[in-house]
């Protein structure tokens, strides 16, 4: 009989709140493509227009338009998630 292989357990991740090293660069990177999406898909288009040329885009760097529209709002607002109010 064999001895048993060794126990596979998932990467240890920092919880969500916890910043990691890598934050300034990834808000850096997602700051880049989200100005790249404002290039393809300027502010003025119609989301449906913006979604066509995004989706290209997507297909292209291989990511995808939801993603890319994601980056624009944030590129555009300067804003990582959905507003909230917090005056309570």
């Amino acid at each position: 009989m064999s001895a048993p292989g060794p126990t596979c357990r998932p990467p240890s991740s920092p919880s969500p709140a916890a910043p990691t090293a890598g934050t300034p660069k990834r808000l850096a990177v997602r700051r880049e493509l989200g100005l790249l999406a404002l290039q393809v898909a300027p502010g003025y288009l119609s989301d449906r227009q913006a979604e066509e040329a995004l989706d290209v885009l997507g297909d292209w760097i291989g990511g995808t338009a939801e993603q890319l529209f994601a980056e624009r709002r944030y590129a555009l607002t300067g804003t990582r998630g959905p507003s909230r109010d917090r005056r309570g």
